[in-house]
């Protein structure tokens, strides 16, 4: 049994998660509309194949939001004899034992991170690597006033850890 998993909340409009899936072979799909009422749904969904089936998705994240859920359910999934095919735009790949579940994710992982866009600023300029010599000495002046690190950081747009390496590794008020 070939079932393909159309998640509606993703990028890919359904129309063309559809086409993939029908292209690899689905001759049946589960329609999940998001993650929150959507994880009951997609767990009864699997719950009733047998070994031998198998899934098609058009990306892991179809299985959840994390890579921990997305772990457990394509982890569970190939336990129960069931592969996963994976079939985006430039490749698929099929996922059958452990150390394939193992690659797929590391994969995922590598994609997220590469792909992960910045942090929000809400509205800020984006911070810069290291703090100028006026940041740092205006940094000094609100801590020895009592300031905590973490407000200084925040005026900053560092890390705590920044700032306090900025502060303590230049000489305080010229006295080397």
């Amino acid at each position: 049994m070939d079932i393909g998993l159309i998640h509606l909340g993703c990028e890919a409009t359904p129309e063309s998660q559809e086409e993939r899936l029908l292209a690899a072979g689905c001759t049946s799909f589960l329609r999940i509309a998001d993650y929150a009422s959507g994880r009951k749904q997609l767990d009864r969904g699997l719950a009733g194949l047998k070994a031998g089936s198998r899934v098609h998705v058009t990306g892991l994240e179809a299985f959840g939001r994390s890579l921990a859920e997305i772990l457990r359910t394509v982890r569970g999934l190939v336990e129960m004899g069931v592969e996963v095919r994976v079939n985006e735009e430039q490749a698929s790949m099929a996922i059958s034992s452990r150390d394939e579940v193992a690659e797929a994710l590391r994969a995922l992982a590598s994609f997220a991170s590469a792909h992960r866009s910045p942090p929000m600023t809400a509205g800020r300029r984006p911070r810069t690597a290291s703090l100028s010599e006026v940041q740092i000495k205006y940094a000094r002046k609100l801590f020895s006033e009592g300031e905590p690190l973490r407000t200084i950081s925040l005026i900053m747009r560092a890390s705590p850890d920044e700032v306090w390496q900025a502060i303590s590794k230049h000489p305080r008020g010229g006295k080397g």
